[in-house]
């Protein structure tokens, strides 16, 4: 057999493409954990109200309650 030569291949791999893609996946993820903690951070925000709102219509349920007492007992419908 005669010897017809040789293929040589250029094995060197350009990694700057993959380095630059994986660089923006990070900032992308860095960017999404951000808007995460602003939404969680109004959510609570919102939650605290909703509480707050809570203790406020409990306190004018108590109030309408003693108020409610007041007129029975001043229109003797109060047993005593």
């Amino acid at each position: 057999m005669a010897y017809d030569g040789s293929l040589k291949f250029d094995t060197k791999i350009d990694s700057s493409g993959f380095q630059k893609g994986i660089s923006s996946i990070g900032d992308i993820a860095q960017k999404g954990m951000q808007a995460t903690g602003a939404i969680l951070k109004g959510s609570m925000t919102a939650i605290g109200g909703l509480g707050l709102l809570k203790w406020v219509l409990i306190s004018k349920v108590e109030c309408l309650k003693w108020l409610l007492l007041l007129v029975r007992c001043q229109t003797k419908i109060c047993q005593r």
